[in-house]
């Protein structure tokens, strides 16, 4: 009953006009319940751009929930869609692969995969979906979330592998996905090859929480004079966020050294959970400031 009050109301807002977003999401669509939306959806899912179907599958089980993603997924095969929101769909490393018509017209500008269980297998089937028709997504895309995942450091080498090529990228969120140390510097370095891929990289907001950056000590397995190095050409950056990245003193100098360099104009800059950056640190930081007192909203380093 619900789902045909839903198909009703959408037949009613979308009369005389062009369905250019959908949104399905926070609410569990069973099988049945899809089966009554389908037809509407399949009507104008050819205009869509901009579809929401985060938080659809709580409660169900595996292969049910599977098969839902799945039958959504394939409805919208000829769109080319600009923004993908599947947040919160606990998929699992299977659930990537049975959204890969959503890819297939797409020229996708933001993708939101938060907290859907994805592992580093799953990674490996998003390289190819952006990395596809010759690298068709990469070159759209300008927002990627996959916060929250269970990635790892195997994981994070095959992000590494397309962030590179996705050269209009301004929103870049890792944040919890236990990369620990060596996934982390798979991460800096894909960020590295990306700032010299184009004489003018367009990251704005970067979320690297719980990424393991180190001090710099150990330069065959710290990630931060690589992550410094990218830092230094992001000039557009306005959000960082390195909570809990174990970056000490000695990162925090090569991260202010690049921030100097790019003379990027934070606006939040949040660093707790770093380690012990002592009165060295908190006088290098106190000159950095300066420069960024009527800019700078947030600074955490609790």
């Amino acid at each position: 009953a619900e789902a045909n009050q839903i198909v009703e109301r959408f037949q009613s807002e979308s009369e005389g006009n062009t369905v250019v977003g959908v949104d399905l999401s926070c609410r569990q669509w069973k099988q049945e319940s899809l089966d009554q939306v389908e037809t509407f959806l399949a009507g104008v899912a050819g205009d869509v751009r901009y579809l929401k179907i985060d938080d659809i599958i709580a409660g169900l089980n595996t292969d049910e929930g599977l098969s839902v993603t799945e039958k959504l997924a394939n409805v919208f095969d000829k769109a080319d869609l600009l923004e993908i929101n599947l947040n919160d769909n606990a998929m699992g490393p299977r659930g990537l692969g049975r959204v890969g018509s959503l890819f297939a017209n797409s020229n996708l500008q933001r993708l939101y995969l938060s907290n859907c269980g994805l592992s580093h297998h799953s990674m490996i089937q998003l390289h190819d979906y952006i990395m596809a028709d010759n690298g068709r997504v990469a070159k759209s895309l300008r927002e990627l979330v996959l916060d929250k995942n269970m990635i790892g450091a195997e994981g994070a080498e095959q992000v590494a592998k397309f962030l590179p090529h996705c050269k209009n990228l301004e929103t870049f969120s890792y944040r919890g996905c236990r990369p620990i140390k060596a996934g982390t510097k798979h991460i800096a370095e894909g960020l590295l090859a990306l700032s010299e891929s184009t004489e003018e990289p367009a990251i704005s907001h970067l979320d690297l929480e719980d990424c393991t950056f180190g001090s710099g000590d150990d330069e065959d397995e710290d990630a931060i004079a690589p992550f410094a190095k990218a830092l230094g050409k992001f000039k557009h950056l306005r959000f960082l966020n390195m909570k809990d990245g174990d970056i000490g003193c000695g990162g925090l100098s090569l991260l202010l050294d690049a921030l100097k360099t790019s003379n990027a104009r934070l606006t939040d800059f949040l660093l707790d959970a770093n380690g012990e950056i002592g009165s060295e640190g908190a006088e290098m930081l106190g000159e950095w400031l300066i420069s960024q007192v009527t800019l700078l909203r947030r600074l955490h380093l609790s």
